[in-house]
């Protein structure tokens, strides 16, 4: 096939090359690495490949990201939205937070959450959720806590 201006042309179109992720070298144990402010997955800019992070930190930063009814794989996976805020709330997000993390540390007892601060923000009417936590898999790795906004 001929090329026009340079781009290069194929029987699916017209376009320009582009370099996708190349493939890790080795499978690893690890999950791929959620940025959890973009919500999108890393690509570790050395080595052109996903950034990795443990599995079990997905998973919880996924719960966390997930509002409840959103997922379509798990449609009750992730915390729900307070439908209120009031003299209440912190303690039904509480509940909220520990019913959705229960398949790890009640079920499959692979992390334990070791505190749960809630705090209403004052102008947004919003709560911020942290979790403080342990990977039971990786007990010497200090975790970062998780953090969401709802």
């Amino acid at each position: 096939m001929a090329t026009i201006g340079g781009l290069g042309s194929t029987p699916f179109g017209m376009g320009t090359p582009v370099s996708g992720v190349s493939a890790p070298a080795s499978p690893s144990q690890l999950s791929r690495y959620l940025n959890p402010g973009s919500r999108d997955w890393k690509v570790d800019a050395a080595t052109g490949q996903f950034a990795q992070m443990p599995p079990v930190r997905q998973r919880m930063e996924l719960i966390m990201l997930t509002v409840v009814g959103s997922s379509s794989v798990i449609r009750t996976m992730g915390i729900p939205r307070p439908r209120k805020i009031d003299q209440y709330a912190e303690t039904r997000m509480r509940r909220s937070v520990e019913l959705a993390y229960a398949q790890l540390t009640d079920v499959e007892q692979v992390a334990r959450i070791d505190a749960i601060d809630i705090e209403r923000g004052n102008t947004t009417g919003r709560l911020t959720v942290t979790i403080e936590w342990r990977d039971l898999t990786q007990p010497n790795q200090v975790q970062t806590p998780i953090t969401g906004a709802f």
